[in-house]
């Protein structure tokens, strides 16, 4: 979502050493801090989607917050086609829609010039259904599958100045990737005055989590040089 985004910088090779573990790209996505002198937003509406932006102080000079949502309403608008269409057709009914929707949040106090604390939280979902009703002479059944897919992340860092030239952030995270796709199918045949019955189903669940920890530090040698370093540990739970 733009609106929640203050800038971006991509990598496509040769990535800085603090982005280690990364295989081949690095897209890093910084978010804004919310407006400390007044609570302000925005809505609007586009062909496909709507989102909505809303930040300002919690508590001026020192806590600030960002909200911002949106979601796609192409299965709303393609509702009525479908219902038109499957009243043109007596052989059957079908029935299909997608959306996302996506949420941004971030909270930051500052407790003095030197220290302050920030909490942010991501979470978007991706989904897709469809299903078919068959009703003939010799056949009748239905068919349903959905699919659905997304990523929650939340964060919480600390960054603090240890000295004129020395900077340290403390952050600890968790992100998690799942997808499911869940699929039906039901049908009777009717031959000959004898009927059969067959059902199916399955549902694949995938997902990836991680949970990190992060102690990063700068120290700036003089306005054109600087050292980075830190550590970091990350546990993986893969699930195929």
């Amino acid at each position: 979502n733009t609106d929640a985004i203050k800038n971006i910088d991509f990598y496509k090779g040769s990535f800085p050493a603090q982005y280690g573990g990364r295989v081949s790209s690095v897209v890093d996505v910084r978010t804004k801090d919310g407006n400390n002198e007044k609570i302000k937003g925005d809505f609007s509406i586009g062909l496909i989607s709507a989102k909505i932006n809303l930040e300002g102080p919690r508590i001026k000079d020192k806590t600030t917050f960002s909200i911002s949502a949106r979601r796609t309403y192409l299965d709303l608008i393609t509702t009525p086609l479908i219902k038109y269409e499957n009243n043109q057709n007596n052989d059957g009914d079908v029935d299909f829609g997608y959306h996302f929707s996506d949420v941004n949040m971030k909270i930051q106090h500052k407790f003095n010039y030197k220290s302050k604390l920030t909490a942010s939280l991501y979470w978007g979902e991706d989904k897709y259904n469809f299903s078919i009703d068959e009703n003939s002479t010799s056949n009748a059944g239905n068919s349903k599958s959905k699919v659905k897919w997304g990523n929650f992340i939340t964060t919480l860092d600390w960054a603090y100045q240890l000295s004129n030239v020395l900077f340290t952030n403390l952050s600890v995270s968790y992100n998690k990737y799942k997808s499911n796709i869940n699929s039906t199918y039901e049908s009777i045949s009717n031959e000959n005055g004898q009927e059969d019955k067959y059902n199916f189903s399955y549902d694949f669940i995938s997902s990836v989590e991680d949970v990190s920890i992060r102690n990063n530090y700068n120290y700036y040698l003089n306005s054109y040089n600087s050292i980075r370093f830190g550590v970091e540990y990350t546990h993986h739970s893969y699930a195929p």
